[in-house]
């Protein structure tokens, strides 16, 4: 029932609400894609994809971040098919999303969320190994 959701979240139907100012989003390894990669294509290189990713994007920006390799910036306004990495060439708008990604890196570096998991379990972590969750 839509009660159930009365307290939690914020309508996108919402017009009076401000429009935020960026978005973050992330991935950590994917530990299980790598393995089933290397397993059904043995000479693929996995490397580049094999690394954690962050993105920040604003209304017209989009920087992609990663633990391996450069960056990719684009203009959502100019290339909203993101056909063209001005990445490269760096610019203030880029250097901008670079630092509120870091700046909501700091912040966020604590978070509960994003600490590794613990356990003392064998069994557990076993499973957990196996699905691809843990390294």
């Amino acid at each position: 029932p839509a009660d159930a959701l009365s307290g939690s979240g914020h309508s996108l139907l919402d017009a009076d609400r401000a429009p935020r100012q960026f978005v973050v989003a992330e991935n950590d390894r994917p530990v299980n894609g790598i393995q089933l990669i290397k397993g059904a294509f043995p000479d693929f290189d996995t490397t580049l994809i094999d690394s954690r990713v962050r993105m920040l994007r604003t209304a017209r920006y989009k920087l992609v971040w990663r633990t391996v390799g450069p960056s990719e910036f684009y203009d959502l306004e100019a290339d909203p098919g993101e056909l063209h990495d001005l990445g490269a060439a760096p610019s203030e708008a880029q250097a901008t999303l670079e630092r509120k990604l870091e700046e909501w890196q700091r912040r966020n570096e604590g978070d509960p969320a994003s600490t590794r998991f613990e356990s003392e379990d064998a069994a557990s972590l076993e499973r957990l190994r196996a699905l691809g969750y843990l390294e």
